[in-house]
């Protein structure tokens, strides 16, 4: 539907275009009926035809139209964020009609190729903003022999390197067995009065192209108990403990870095949070200060005055924001060349005088 993400449905006049619907979900189907309502749009208002490339840049001068009406809806806001872990984030931007607009290119079967910036960050707050000690990293493979027997080698990948053409696992049969594998542990743990939290990534290995799965979780279970109830190889499943949270967050992002697993598709969703870290992430401390457009300039006066404070507690400046990391120690390390590396501390007291800081001041008038 041709509706920037951050206009409600009220906000937006219907009435300038003909032919869509007020409606409260995205599906895909709707997206497409959408897309083909835009195209028929075009097709009157200008008299020719257009592809589904050359829509997206026919209807700018629409939306611009429209934006020459709804001036006055324009605000400037500040925004503030602040995570249990002490992550703290600051973002000035305006709010109104724009020319942006979120058009409809996909239908059908979602299929990734890889992860997404937003999609890392979930990942890395999940980890960082929960209660439980996510303390057990475990990987899960699939054996070949297994899966032909079971008639699960479906799919064919083609290594790019050497030619040789290999029958991989059918990506949707194996997130099923994915989720058959999480749901019995859930309930082996919860037989002891415990709750089991979660997160997966999903990868390809590029030589063979079968697709694998490293989790992370929060519950002691027997390697025994977890290759008996995956029904795989004996060596298919490999788990190592953590020592903490700082540690699995290193872990897991080390996966998200790797190149070469980019670039490779997946059917599906290449990771997924449980509830309870969901909820977790959330932020603790949020306040969107809203006023007239022209009152920006004022925002970014606030954002310089604790550019210095912010530098010192290792947090960034940018032109738009602010951004604080979750609180730490000082560490110290050695890369691979041998040089010793420092990361500086947070502390989490001080993010939160600048939080109040932030915030007062943006509700001072101009």
């Amino acid at each position: 539907m041709l509706r920037p993400p951050f206009v409600t449905v009220k906000e937006f006049p219907f009435q300038a275009f003909p032919g869509f619907r007020r409606q409260s979900g995205f599906r895909r189907t709707g997206r497409k009926r959408s897309l083909e309502a835009q195209r028929d749009l075009i097709v009157k208002q200008y008299g020719q035809e257009v592809s589904r490339r050359e829509t997206k840049s026919a209807l700018v001068p629409v939306v611009k139209r429209i934006n020459k009406l709804n001036e006055s809806q324009k605000k400037a806001c500040l925004s503030l964020k602040m995570y249990r872990s002490g992550e703290l984030t600051v973002g000035r931007y305006h709010k109104g009609l724009d020319a942006r607009m979120s058009l409809a290119a996909r239908a059908g079967a979602l299929v990734t190729s890889h992860l997404t910036k937003s999609a890392k960050t979930k990942i890395r707050r999940a980890v960082q903003n929960t209660d439980t000690e996510l303390r057990y990293f475990c990987t899960l493979t699939f054996a070949p022999r297994v899966c032909d027997r079971l008639g699960k080698l479906t799919c064919q990948y083609v290594n790019e390197e050497t030619g040789e053409v290999f029958r991989t696992v059918d990506h949707v049969w194996a997130k099923e067995e994915l989720k058959r594998f999480l749901n019995t542990i859930s309930h082996h743990v919860s037989r002891k009065d415990k709750d089991l939290q979660y997160l997966w990534v999903a990868e390809v290995q590029p030589q063979t192209g079968n697709i694998h799965f490293h989790i992370l979780w929060n519950q002691f279970v027997d390697v025994k108990y977890l290759t008996r109830i995956w029904r795989q190889a004996v060596n298919s499943v490999d788990i190592k403990s953590l020592k903490d949270a700082f540690h699995a967050a290193c872990y897991m992002s080390k996966y998200m870095r790797k190149p070469e697993s980019d670039g490779y598709e997946i059917q599906g969703n290449r990771y997924f949070i449980s509830k309870g870290l969901r909820d977790a992430m959330r932020p603790v401390l949020e306040e969107v200060v809203q006023d007239d457009v022209n009152q920006n300039r004022k925002y970014k006066e606030v954002i310089d005055s604790i550019s210095d404070e912010v530098k010192k507690n290792g947090g960034i400046v940018f032109d738009y924001g602010v951004y604080i990391p979750p609180a730490r120690e000082r560490k110290f390390w050695k890369d691979k060349a041998g040089h010793l590396m420092m990361l500086d501390a947070v502390d989490k007291h001080k993010t939160f005088d600048i939080f109040d800081t932030v915030a007062a001041s943006a509700r001072l008038p101009f």
